[in-house]
């Protein structure tokens, strides 16, 4: 299964201290399946697996996973930003 990056990584706030770029698809799922705080489930966090695992499998565009995790994001409080970092964009 051939992993596919975002055009633009979503951060997430997963951890108090600690903010995640989140590259790709793959990684997307990595978070929502490993990472996700468990209280912070919820029908957008169902939705964003299904259109990763569909993404992957070429079913889905990588758009719709990206969006779908960002309102995942959105969802459980976790969601920081969708735009590349400043310092990324100046270098």
């Amino acid at each position: 299964m051939k992993d596919k990056p975002f055009d633009t990584p979503v951060i997430v706030s997963l951890h108090s201290d600690t903010d995640r770029d989140v590259k790709s698809v793959k990684e997307a799922l990595d978070v929502l399946m490993d990472e996700w705080p468990p209280e912070k489930g919820g029908p957008a966090h169902a939705e964003a697996m299904l259109a990763c695992r569909r993404s992957l499998d070429g079913q889905y565009p990588v758009e719709k996973a990206r969006d779908a995790f960002s309102a995942a994001a959105w969802e459980a409080d976790l969601f920081v930003s969708d735009m590349g970092r400043l310092s990324e964009a100046l270098a």
